[in-house]
């Protein structure tokens, strides 16, 4: 059995409270633990997909979650 905590290391790593930055390495990786999830009931992330997709379009774009 695969370990949970190791599952979707950069959805885990989001803070909500504060703020988490990615780069275009993570976003590529971000970008496949959301393929995973997407097809799940109740999950809504087309808006985050198109800004996952946003950010890999130029060069040094990052993707940032502002918290509280």
């Amino acid at each position: 059995m695969a370990d949970p905590s190791n599952s979707f290391p950069m959805l885990r790593s989001i803070d909500p409270y504060g703020n988490t930055i990615f780069n275009r390495l993570q976003v590529q990786v971000l970008l496949g633990e959301l393929e995973q999830v997407r097809n799940r009931p109740g999950v809504q992330i087309d808006g985050l997909v198109y800004l996952c997709h946003l950010a890999l379009g130029r060069p040094h774009r990052y993707l940032w979650f502002i918290g509280d």
